[in-house]
């Protein structure tokens, strides 16, 4: 395997458990946003519970925390 890849996946690993989702919800939902891992960490810990509850909401498919999500990264495009 690649360096970027075993990242990704410790990443994915990492936000799952921050989060307490499963990783396979996890990586539906970087496939289906193109959005890092990473990315999604870094919001988690820079804006404290209200976007940690974001985060959450956005990949259990909630719109509004999606739209919210993507005016913070803009992966939407």
């Amino acid at each position: 395997m690649k360096l970027k890849t075993l990242l990704k996946e410790s990443d994915i690993s990492r936000l799952g458990k921050l989060i307490n989702k499963s990783t396979n919800d996890i990586k539906k939902f970087v496939k289906d946003y193109d959005v890092e891992a990473d990315d999604l960490i870094d919001v988690i810990e820079a804006g404290g519970r209200r976007y940690h509850l974001m985060v959450i909401a956005a990949i259990g498919g909630n719109q509004r925390a999606l739209r919210k999500l993507d005016d913070l990264l803009g992966f939407m495009g």
